[in-house]
């Protein structure tokens, strides 16, 4: 995870299981067909923030839709009222930062991607609006894994391009080479995968398109790394700097520590993961861009062919991450040890200028250009960055770093 780089992860869980509504929530994520028996087809996508957006007609209606394996379907409250959508029921979800709220739950009649159709499938309403980074992205709604549990789907990385099949004799899978992955679907249709940390078994992680890192999980998890054998590299920062459907995690102590990670029957080493308490375990497109993969939900198994080696050398940074507090761009995040936090930025401190652009006032199409851009840009080994505290306005250099050099 690239330090600057703000984590979007918009998986939706938590659901009161003991709850009448909650029978009908699973009622409604169970519904859902396709219009054709036998089908292939090919949709591009392009990549907003590192995650991947599609085009796609809504009770014929043409939307952008970001496509999640965390989450089921989810339309704007906007398009919801649009279409006048009617509320079945209503059903408290969780994101992937331990927020909570109550999400409406309606039945799309139609959602057509590159010209199939998929029938009366369920979709929550919500506010994507309530999170200021993922407004930036500018769209209208998830294809969650309830509707895409219909189908068995390709995801090319490279090629930005997702292919939807009735079977598998439509793609072109390789004898050899594969990396099989079983997984055990959510109540909606969320795969859920086991990992290894090094020696330790890690369960239920959710395989996650709609999250732009690689590997995260909870405090409780790294307590149990930390009791294997083989010795950790972990690195320290305090602060925030992600974002799930509900808004921004709370400022907390973030380990990144870096572990070889057994995925099916491939290891890959050195690889990082972010621990904080309340983060959703799960794997992101930063580690599965390297891959094209197959998500088979009648056999209940993902296919990963690789396309090339994931690399932790990309983990660098200037040492800190911008946040959004009102109208002022603010320092969320600081790596302790880094050049950032050795020179004294501290969490808070309001960001008056990166390079040659103002952040004072903090405007939301500003807000959401550094969001889509690496700070400093993309090559930049160093960065500028004027801070104001107590009123007194300070320039630093920062030098870029890699977490564990």
């Amino acid at each position: 995870m690239q330090l600057q780089k703000w984590a979007i992860a918009l998986l939706l869980s938590g659901f009161a299981f003991s709850s009448c509504k909650m029978i009908k929530t699973v009622k409604i994520m169970n519904k859902g067909s396709v219009a054709k028996e036998e089908f292939s087809v090919s949709v591009p996508f392009e990549y907003r923030m590192g995650l991947m957006i599609i085009d796609v007609t809504v009770n014929g209606k043409k939307c952008k839709f970001l496509v999640d394996t965390g989450a089921p379907n989810l339309v704007s409250k906007e398009l919801a009222a649009e279409l006048q959508l009617e509320t079945k029921v209503t059903q408290e979800a969780g994101d992937s930062q331990g927020g909570k709220g109550n999400l409406d739950f309606v039945v799309l009649d139609s959602v057509s991607i590159g010209g199939l159709e998929f029938l009366n499938t369920g979709a929550a309403v919500a506010d994507l609006k309530q999170s200021k980074e993922i407004a930036c992205l500018g769209i209208d709604g998830f294809i969650g894994a309830n509707l895409m549990k219909q189908a068995i789907w390709e995801i090319d990385y490279d090629k930005q391009v997702f292919t939807i099949v009735s079977s598998r004799e439509k793609l072109a899978i390789p004898n050899e080479g594969v990396i099989l992955l079983p997984f055990k679907p959510a109540t909606s249709g969320t795969p859920k995968v086991t990992l290894h940390y090094n020696n330790t078994e890690v369960g239920n992680v959710t395989f996650d398109t709609g999250a732009n890192g690689d590997f995260s999980s909870n405090n409780d998890r790294l307590k149990a790394l930390k009791k294997d054998t083989i010795p950790v590299k972990t690195r320290i920062g305090f602060g925030r700097n992600a974002s799930g459907l509900y808004g921004n995690n709370s400022s907390d102590t973030i380990t990144f520590a870096q572990t070889d990670i057994g995925i099916g029957n491939a290891t890959f080493p050195d690889q990082v993961v972010r621990f904080q308490a309340t983060q959703a375990t799960l794997m992101g497109n930063e580690f599965l861009k390297n891959f094209r993969v197959i998500i088979d939900w009648g056999e209940r198994e993902i296919l990963l062919l690789q396309n090339k080696q994931p690399i932790t050398d990309k983990k660098d940074g200037f040492g800190l991450a911008p946040v959004r507090s009102n109208d002022r761009l603010t320092v969320g995040f600081v790596v302790l040890g880094s050049d950032a936090g050795q020179q004294g930025i501290q969490v808070g401190d309001t960001i008056a200028k990166i390079n040659d652009t103002e952040y004072l006032p903090l405007m939301d199409e500003n807000w959401c250009d550094l969001l889509y851009q690496k700070l400093g840009g993309e090559n930049a080994e160093t960065v500028a960055i004027e801070i104001i505290r107590n009123g007194e306005r300070k320039r630093y250099t920062l030098r870029k770093q890699a977490l564990f050099e």
